[in-house]
Parts: C-alpha cells; structure tokens; sequence
C-alpha cells in the first residue's frame, strides 16, 4: 500500500494512487496577517513595541487528506517591545504565540504489517508553545 494507508478511499490502482480533490498540504483557503511597530525615543535610546497577528484557515499537515492530519483554523499572536540606544545596546523582550495554542507542524504516516494486518501510525511534530523571553545584544 502506498503511503501506508491501504487504499483509502478506493484511490490505489496498482502503484498509483489518486490525489485527486485532496488539498495541497499547508494550503489554507484563506489566510491573513496584520503588523504594526512603532518607535520613539524613550529612557535615552529608541523604543519599539510591535506585535505581529497572523489568523490561518483549515489546512492539511500532510499529502493524503486524514482526518488526523487536519491542522483547524488558528490564530497566532507575537508581541516584542525592543529598545536600543546609541552605544549599540539593544534589549529585547518578547512573548510569542500569545494564545498558547497546540498547532500541528507536520504529520506523517507510518505502516508496518503485524500477522498480516496493516496497522498505521501518525507521526506529529507541533509548534513551540507559547515562550516568553528576553535578549540583550552589543554592537561593536
């Protein structure tokens, strides 16, 4: 069986298998992303709030269209607020994936015949949660 999926949906004949009507993997419909940042002086240097906002429909994490490989829509939200002065000194600190949502990266699927029966597994990788940070940079 191809892909380890037996011949799902009737779609094998011989070694061939029809993608046909499936979505491309990573394919939303519709996606959308908003950013803004804006800088002004402040405590004797530049400061930058910023957020980025990205909302993304359905989509599929993997070739043949499973239900287990369905990602549903999400939003994902980044705030930074940054801050640099004129010796070179930039700090920086962030929260990424502000709504802490589990989101699939990548499935793949696995076969393996035991007594003669195809059993199938899903492999998922999923994106960082959320992660609060800070960073310090010198430019010299």
């Amino acid at each position: 069986p191809l892909f380890g999926l037996g011949n799902y949906q009737n779609r094998q004949t011989g070694n061939l298998f029809n993608m046909g009507g499936m979505k491309p993997a990573f394919s939303p419909e519709i996606s959308a992303s908003f950013s803004a940042a804006y800088s002004y002086d402040a405590f004797g240097g530049t400061l930058t709030p910023a957020i980025l906002f990205n909302w993304l429909d359905d989509y599929y994490t993997f070739d043949v269209n499973l239900p287990e490989t369905l990602q549903e829509s999400h939003t994902k939200t980044d705030l930074r607020v940054t801050w640099k002065n004129d010796t070179g000194l930039t700090l920086e600190a962030f929260v990424l994936n502000v709504e802490d949502e589990a989101v699939l990266a990548r499935t793949v699927v696995h076969s393996q015949r035991v007594a003669g029966t195809s059993i199938n597994s899903v492999q998922a990788n999923w994106n960082p949660p959320q992660t609060v940070g800070f960073s310090m940079g010198l430019e010299f």
